[in-house]
């Protein structure tokens, strides 16, 4: 072996002897002289039993040491320093290093299974070794993966995307039906999930979840009246759903599936049907039928000898009869009439108006005739003619008495 005795200090070695190999591995044969020394490497020394070394070259270095917190027991990780990788299965990693300042890297995120990871909140840094121990404390964070799904995948969106989330940190989601899609309902799995139909709803990041939210395709269901007026109102109460129209049709969009519906009522009429249930499965249609609720409209005559016939008009429908009554059916409304002269009589319901209510059982009307009163000739007071010739009679018969007398 050769020494070279020079003392001497190199990165973190204090001075001493350099012991060289034969080999030319040794320290000081792989290593340039310094500028203006000499003396190492330069004198050959002979090893025999009474040699001994009292100045051996001497190294000294600090502890650097890394501490986790916030890792499960037995998890691994690791430090890269100054270009040196260490990994450990316990919460402390330590490095020897002389004075100098050092680049360190914390392994991050380090993987604890299936949705689970621990991200270091001091990743990178320097430390600066300057004659002491040191600690560097790494504290870590749990993250849990949340994943978004849409189900099926064109019926709508969701928010947020998929992704790593603090643990314990609230989260709020919401889902957005595509055109003819409706929301149907969130399916969660994992603590702090969600499942129903709340959107937008709320979930607690407490370890790995997933939420699909499910879309159901929308298909239009029909209502198709006849029988009411123009313009007439009318309501369908589907699923729990109220619309009304004052036009002919009234369209529901559901899902799939069995649907009781209920048709209001309208004044007047009746509905047919009223109510049922719809097995939907596709786009379809239900036909209504409204029909006028017909009403009695009776005018009764008094007056009139029996068997005398008289006529009533209503709505421009003219009816006779013989008897004291004339009935119309009629839905409700108001309606003119008039009442039918007859000969020798008169009324003073000749005409007039008639209100029909959906309430009413029936509206009667009277009619009242009295009869005409032709008043009798007086006798007449005779002519002047007539009592001359009265009194020429009387004249003439008295004068022939008084000629029969004188002749006897």
């Amino acid at each position: 072996y050769t020494q070279g005795w020079k003392e001497h200090s190199w990165r973190g070695y204090d001075r001493g002897n350099a012991w060289l190999s034969p080999n030319g591995t040794g320290f000081s044969q792989v290593t340039s002289a310094l500028p203006n020394d000499p003396y190492i490497c330069d004198q050959p020394y002979v090893i025999s039993g009474n040699n001994t070394d009292y100045l051996p070259l001497k190294y000294t270095a600090y502890s650097v040491t890394f501490t986790e917190s916030g890792l499960p027991a037995g998890t691994q990780w690791s430090v890269t320093l100054n270009g040196t990788a260490k990994s450990s299965t316990s919460d402390s990693i330590t490095f020897l290093e002389p004075n100098g300042v050092y680049n360190y890297k914390v392994e991050s995120p380090v993987s604890g299974g299936s949705g689970i990871r621990y991200i270091a909140l001091k990743a990178t840094g320097t430390v600066t070794v300057d004659g002491i121990n040191l600690t560097i404390s790494i504290p870590y964070e749990t993250q849990y993966y949340l994943t978004m799904v849409a189900t099926p995948s064109n019926g709508g969106s969701v928010l947020p995307q998929s992704g790593w989330y603090n643990a314990s940190m609230q989260v709020h989601i919401s889902a957005t039906a595509n055109s003819g899609y409706q929301f149907y309902e969130w399916i969660g799995s994992g603590p702090g999930s969600y499942t129903g139909t709340n959107n937008p709803a709320t979930i607690a990041m407490n370890a790995p979840i997933t939420e699909t939210a499910n879309f159901k395709i929308l298909y239009q269901v029909t209502f198709i009246e006849s029988g009411l007026p123009l313009n007439t109102a009318w309501s369908v109460a589907l699923n729990g759903t109220t619309k009304s129209s004052n036009t002919s049709s009234i369209a529901f969009d559901v899902p799939a599936g069995t649907y009781a519906f209920s048709v209001e009522p309208v004044s007047g009429y009746s509905v047919s049907p009223s109510s049922g249930t719809l097995t939907v499965s596709s786009n379809s249609s239900q036909e209504i039928t409204f029909t006028p609720v017909l009403k009695a409209v009776t005018f009764t005559e008094s007056g009139l000898p029996a068997g005398a016939s008289w006529s009533v008009t209503l709505n421009g429908v003219t009816k006779t009869s013989t008897s004291n009554t004339i009935t119309f059916m009629v839905p409700v409304g108001n309606y003119t009439y008039t009442v039918s002269s007859v000969s020798g009589y008169k009324t003073s319901q000749s005409t007039g108006t008639v209100s029909v209510s959906a309430s009413s059982v029936s509206a009667p009307v009277a009619v009242t005739y009295t009869a005409v009163t032709t008043p009798t000739p007086s006798p007449s007071t005779p002519s002047n003619t007539w009592i001359i010739a009265t009194v020429i009679v009387i004249i003439v018969i008295a004068l022939a008495a008084l000629a029969l007398r004188r002749r006897k």
